[in-house]
C-alpha cells in the first residue's frame, strides 16, 4: 500500500450508518424517491454459506431507515454481501466484507450505495465461523496486527472437510476456538422436562454441529476459565440478538456476564432463553425450544435468512474503574420462565477475544 495511506478502521455498524446517510441524501435528490415509503426486501450473501447475518444487516437497516419504510411499497431496498479483496487505498492488501443496498422498482435499479468493512471482529461475524482474534504483538506496527487479525478472521470462510476443522473440544463437549482455549461454549438439550443433557459436537464440513431434533428445548452455556478477567459473552442464533431481540426493557444489553475461573473451575453463564426483561424474576424468559422450521423466531421476525447457527463472541471484560489488558428446524420462543438477573455496568473491549459457532441444522 502507499505509505501515506492510513488504515481506517471500517466497522459494520459504522459503515452501515454511512451507507443509510448516503442513500438518505439520494433519495432527497431524487424526484422519483423523495417522500416516498420505501419496503424492506432480502439482504442475503449468496458467495457465503456459512454467514447467517442478513437478520443483522436487515435489522440494523430497519433500525436506521425508521419511518422511511413501510409493509407495502413497488419500491424495495434491498442489498448483498460478499468477501473481497479490499478496492480502496486504505483496505489494500486486505480481504473485506463489501456490502452494497439497492433501492430498485420492479427490475429497474434506481440506486445503490456501496462500503466495505475491514473490522477483523465485524468479518469472522459476519462469515459465521470459529475463530480466536490474535492480540496484538510488542512492538507490533498496528497495521501488521491488523494485517494478521484480518487474515484470520477472513480464513474462517475457506474451512472445509479437507482442511480439518475450525474448533477445538475442551472437557468432552465444551466448543473452543483454536488458539483461545479460555473460552467455550456447551449446548444442553432438555426431553420432555427432564434433567438437561449436554450434545457432543461433531464436525461437519470442518464446522461444530450438534444433533437437535424438534421439539426439544435448549441451554447455552458460556464458559469462561481466565483467573484473571470476567467475560461478556455476545449471543447470536439464527443471526438474533438473544439478550436484546425480544427484550422489552428501555436500555440495550451488551451481553451475559461470564465470571473469571477459579481454582474450582471456570465460570460458566447458562443462557436458557431469549430475555424478556431484567425488570422482574417471573415469566422474563422465553425458553429456547426446537420448533419446526417455518415456526421459529428467525421467521417470526420475517427472517429470510439460512438458519441453524448459535454464535457466541467473548470479550474481555472489567468492573467501569478496572483497567482492560492491552493487547432442520428453527430456535424460537417457547413458553416463558423464570430468571434471577442482575444488571451490572461493565466496561469491555470493542473487539472480542474469540468467536464461536456451533451449528443445529444442516440446511
Amino acid at each position: 500500500m502507499a505509505a501515506d495511506t492510513r488504515r481506517i478502521e471500517m466497522t459494520f455498524e459504522g459503515q452501515l450508518d454511512s451507507a443509510v446517510g448516503e442513500l438518505k441524501e439520494k433519495i432527497k435528490d431524487d424526484p422519483d424517491l423523495n417522500g416516498r415509503v420505501l419496503r424492506l426486501g432480502k439482504f442475503s450473501g449468496p458467495n457465503l454459506p456459512d454467514s447467517t447475518f442478513d437478520a443483522a444487516f436487515e435489522e440494523k437497516l430497519r433500525e436506521l431507515m425508521g419511518s422511511t419504510l413501510g409493509e407495502q411499497s413497488e419500491f424495495v431496498v434491498s442489498g448483498v454481501y460478499d468477501q473481497i479483496e479490499g478496492t480502496l487505498a486504505e483496505n489494500d492488501g486486505l480481504d473485506v466484507i463489501q456490502f452494497t443496498i439497492e433501492i430498485r422498482h420492479k427490475r429497474r435499479k434506481l440506486l445503490s450505495v456501496t462500503r466495505e468493512i475491514n473490522n477483523s471482529a465485524d468479518i469472522a461475524r459476519i462469515n459465521g465461523g470459529t475463530v480466536a482474534l490474535p492480540e496484538k504483538r510488542p512492538g507490533e506496527k498496528t497495521d501488521e496486527h491488523l494485517q494478521r487479525r484480518n487474515k484470520a478472521a477472513t480464513a474462517t470462510a475457506s474451512v472445509d472437510g479437507s482442511t480439518g476443522q475450525d474448533f477445538d473440544i475442551k472437557d468432552g463437549t465444551r466448543v473452543t476456538a483454536k488458539g483461545a482455549p479460555d473460552y467455550a461454549v456447551e449446548i444442553l438439550t432438555v426431553k420432555n422436562g427432564g434433567t438437561p443433557k449436554p450434545v457432543t459436537p461433531r464436525a461437519v464440513n470442518g464446522r461444530a454441529f450438534v444433533d437437535i431434533a424438534v421439539g426439544e428445548k435448549i441451554i447455552v452455556k458460556a464458559y469462561n476459565y481466565d483467573s484473571k478477567f470476567a467475560a461478556i459473552a455476545k449471543i447470536a442464533i439464527d443471526g438474533l440478538d438473544v439478550v436484546n431481540t425480544f427484550s422489552e426493557d428501555s436500555q440495550k444489553y451488551g451481553g451475559y456476564v461470564v465470571p473469571k475461573g477459579t481454582s474450582s473451575g471456570p465460570g460458566v453463564h447458562a443462557v436458557p432463553g431469549w430475555l424478556i426483561t431484567t425488570r422482574r424474576s417471573t415469566d422474563n424468559v422465553y425458553e429456547f425450544v426446537v420448533n419446526k422450521l417455518g415456526e421459529g423466531a428467525a421467521t417470526e421476525m420475517k427472517s429470510r435468512h439460512r438458519l441453524g447457527v448459535m454464535h457466541v463472541e467473548f470479550y474481555v471484560a472489567v468492573p467501569e474503574n478496572g483497567s482492560l489488558p492491552r493487547g432442520h428446524g428453527e430456535i424460537g420462543r417457547g413458553k416463558t420462565m423464570d430468571v434471577g438477573y442482575e444488571v451490572k455496568p461493565l466496561k469491555f473491549r470493542d473487539s472480542p477475544v474469540a468467536n464461536i459457532s456451533i451449528r443445529y441444522s444442516n440446511r
